[in-house]
Parts: C-alpha cells; sequence; structure tokens
C-alpha cells in the first residue's frame, strides 16, 4: 500500500507551507476608526518550508517450489535463489514463499497480506513464518472459501530486508481428501490437464521502520498448475487392488482414445495399448496414495496426452466366443543377478512384477497366511503322460518353461515364464541345462521380492 501524506511537491523533494502572520499586525487597533479612515494595510506573510521524505521504495514477491529454499548463504556470502515449479503432480507438497525487500533507508517492520487458491484441487494447511518475523503472527484459513486472511507478523530485527529480499513467510500447500481435494481424470474428454491452482495475493500492506512512507510494488504469485497421478484410476487419492483391477481388465487393449474407456487412461506411457510397460509403471507406487510425493511418470506424460477425435466404434454383431485377452508372461534376465542386492527391497528382479500382479488378481491369500512358505520353481512343461517333456526326441527347440508357484506346501499357480540370458532368449535344451543353477537362483531371489510385496499389500 503506497502511503499518500499531504504534500507538494518541491523539486524533487516534499514540503509543507505554513503561513505565518508577523507580530506587527497583531497590536490593538480601533478597529471602526480603522475601517472607516485607514486605508486596508497588506498583512505580510511568512512561509516556513517543512521537509516530509520521500517515499521509499519496498518489494514483495513470490516463489512457488517443492522444496524449501535453503536460507543459508554460500562461501560468497549469496543466498539461494528460489526456482519456482509451474508444474508437479496433485500429491506433491508445495510452498508459496512470500519475500520482502526494502530499497532505501528503512528496514521491514511489518507485513500483512490475504491469500487465495483453487480449494477442489489443494488445501492450505499451515503458514510457517520466518524467525525474524517472530511478533504479532496472525492469519485464518477457510478452506470451504479458498482463503487465508490476515497473514501477517512483525519483526523487530533492525535492518531486516534493507536492500536484500528475505523470507517473511511460507504457505503450505497440500492434497487433503478429507478437505475434498482431487485433480479428477476427465473421463468426457480424456484429458490429464494440467489444471491451474489459481493462486492469487491480495490486499497486502508493507510497514516500514519508522513508519516511514513506502512506495509498494507487489508481484504477481507465479503460475501452477497441477496434474493428476494418473496411475490412481478411480480418482480415491490412492494406488491400490481397485486400481490394479481396472488395470488388468484392459490388459491388451488398444487405447486410440476415450471412447475406449478405462483403458485410455491406464496407457500410461500413451503408446495406444495397455501393454507391460504400463503394469511396470503402475506397480512402481502400487500402494502409494497422497501422503507420497515421489511420482514418476512416462517422459511423455503430459504432452502426449492430447485427445484425438473420440470415435465410437461401430456396434458389432456378438460372435460365437471371444477369446481371453492373454496373460502378460513374466521374462526373467539372468544378467540382472549380478546387480541384485538382497538386502536392498527395492531392487526388484525383472519379472517379479508380472508375477506379482498374476498372483494378486488369480489368487486370495487367506488371513493369517506365512508368506514365507510363498516359494517358486522353474521347469520344463509336463507331456502329456505327466513327465517332463526334456527328451531331445520330444522338445529340442523353444522349450516352454513354466513358474510354478506354491505357498505353505500347496501350488497356487503356474505360469509360461520366459528367459533371458547376455540379450538373448534361452530356447534350447542345452542352454536350459547349462543355466539350471542360475535359474534356480534367479527364482529364489524373484520370489522373495514377491512376499515383500505381498506383504505391503497385505498389512
Amino acid at each position: 500500500m503506497r502511503h499518500k501524506p499531504n504534500r507538494v511537491r518541491k523539486h524533487g523533494s516534499t514540503a509543507l507551507r505554513l503561513r505565518r502572520l508577523s507580530s506587527e499586525t497583531l497590536e490593538p487597533r480601533n478597529l471602526l476608526t480603522s475601517a472607516v479612515s485607514d486605508p486596508v494595510e497588506a498583512v505580510p506573510v511568512v512561509e516556513d518550508v517543512i521537509d516530509l521524505p520521500e517515499p521509499e521504495s519496498a518489494l514483495v514477491s513470490f516463489s512457488v517450489v517443492s522444496e524449501r529454499t535453503s536460507l543459508v548463504r554460500d562461501e560468497f556470502g549469496n543466498r539461494t535463489v528460489p526456482v519456482n515449479v509451474s508444474e508437479t503432480h496433485e500429491w506433491d507438497d508445495v510452498y508459496v514463499e512470500v519475500w520482502v525487500k526494502a530499497l532505501g533507508s528503512h528496514s521491514v517492520s511489518q507485513l500483512s497480506i490475504d491469500f487465495e487458491y483453487d480449494t477442489e484441487l489443494l488445501s492450505v494447511i499451515d503458514i510457517e513464518f520466518s524467525d525474524a518475523f517472530g511478533l504479532d503472527q496472525a492469519f485464518v484459513i477457510n478452506d470451504a472459501a479458498g482463503t487465508v486472511t490476515g497473514i501477517q507478523a512483525s519483526t523487530d530485527v533492525i535492518d531486516f530486508g534493507l536492500n536484500e529480499s528475505r523470507l517473511f513467510a511460507r504457505i503450505l500447500i497440500d492434497s487433503v481428501p478429507e478437505l475434498g481435494d482431487n485433480v479428477k481424470l476427465d473421463r468426457v474428454t480424456g484429458s490429464v490437464g494440467p489444471y491451474a491452482a489459481k493462486l492469487k495475493a491480495s490486499n497486502v500492506d508493507l510497514v516500514l521502520s519508522e513508519n516511514s512512507p513506502v512506495d509498494l510494488q507487489v508481484d504477481l504469485v507465479p503460475e501452477l498448475n497441477l496434474l493428476p497421478v494418473i496411475y490412481d484410476l478411480n480418482d480415491d487419492q490412492a494406488i491400490g487392488l481397485a486400481d490394479l483391477s481396472i488395470l488388468l481388465s484392459n490388459f491388451g487393449k488398444s487405447a486410440d482414445s476415450i471412447a475406449d474407456g478405462d483403458a485410455w487412461f491406464a496407457d500410461f506411457n500413451k503408446n495406444y495399448e495397455v501393454d507391460l510397460a504400463d503394469i511396470s509403471l503402475f506397480l512402481n507406487h502400487f500402494g502409494n496414495d497422497h501422503s507420497d510425493e515421489e511420482i514418476s511418470f512416462a517422459s511423455n506424460y503430459p504432452e502426449a496426452w492430447v485427445p484425438n477425435e473420440v470415435v465410437f466404434p461401430p456396434v458389432v454383431e456378438p460372435t460365437a466366443v471371444d477369446l481371453p485377452v492373454q496373460a502378460p508372461k513374466p521374462v526373467l534376465d539372468l544378467n540382472e543377478l549380478g546387480d541384485f542386492d538382497p538386502a536392498n527391497p527395492n531392487i526388484v528382479l525383472p519379472g517379479a512384477d508380472i508375477v506379482f500382479v498374476l498372483l494378486i488378481d488369480n489368487f486370495n491369500f487367506p488371513i493369517g497366511v506365512d508368506l514365507t512358505r510363498l516359494s517358486g520353481h522353474a521347469s520344463l512343461e509336463e507331456s502329456s503322460s505327466g513327465e517332463e517333456s526334456y527328451g531331445e526326441e520330444e522338445v529340442e527347440e523353444d522349450p516352454k518353461i513354466i513358474l510354478s508357484i506354491t505357498l505353505e506346501d500347496n501350488e497356487i499357480y503356474q505360469t509360461e515364464i520366459e528367459i533371458i540370458f547376455e540379450g538373448d532368449l534361452v530356447n534350447t535344451l542345452s542352454e536350459w541345462w547349462d543355466l539350471q543353477g542360475y535359474i534356480t537362483e534367479y527364482v529364489y531371489q524373484m520370489m522373495t521380492s514377491v512376499q515383500v510385496m505381498v506383504e505391503d499389500i497385505l498389512d
């Protein structure tokens, strides 16, 4: 706010002109006689000029960041320059930092400000004042209206913000499902946004030391756009079994437009089909919810998510029997064993994610089950006689390899697998037998990872 005292300008300075009567004119007189006989006497005026200070410039600016800007100076005495975030996903924590700077001889002593945001997408959860502004702190959050009013505080720090931007406060923003926050998938157009958070500051009032007049400049709050977490296919602010079920029900389907329904969104890398790459992206975040910030997306998200023209498929008369979509086939890459660390649960061997998906989709784990007794075994497909078909006369090329999974000594699932070694598919019996030791170790370590993944969803 610009304080404007009554003043006149005088060659670039401010002056106040006072009219003062001379003492000569204040002597007692016969006013009646004078009014008749004396000529009108001019009253001398003496002008006093009192200089008032020019308004000093001050600046209030904003940064929108996903990490708090460090206030520690570097070895050269410089402070970190905030890097604005213009686009992020809906579960990412965001801080709107308010900075003040005085550009004269008087420092900042007090600031008050109001703040607005789109309450359907996000919420303000707190105001974090800087240590310097420890006096007269106050604010009122009204999330229903999307406002924070009366954000104010004072400082008694000498020369605070004098010719240098200093932090006043941080406005903490997050996604709170209990308050209705949700950046939803647009199931009409197929769009994923991004959507504007509509951040705005208003009613900014800054006070300088000694109540010096101020010429205040207030910058706009940088724009922030939000993207939905695409793996949350049912928009419940968590990535769970319901989302996995939607993904698996669309596996193998094309995803050319929103006319393809959930498949359009389940195509996480937007190659226009729901395939193994999408399952892999999904499983990297299975079990995450709105409290998790570390969410990664395909490199073309959201640029490739431009809905194509919606063309609904023609009605086709049903045929005799629709063949089921083939389940994804786990692929085991034996060379990955070299980099595998069983002590690090974040390292998952290739194939473990698909085995996990197949198990969750096809088997209901009972309550209290002992998952330490979940194991797997790779073998060649049995012949019609019930014996392994590994004779040269039966299978020399392209042997079918089966992964059998048991729980507490009971077989619960079987699936065909493929094995890769040094970049090539294992497709002869001689390779199968030569690599038996590697295959056995791989399956053991892979099933250990599957145990951990299953435990996470059963907890």
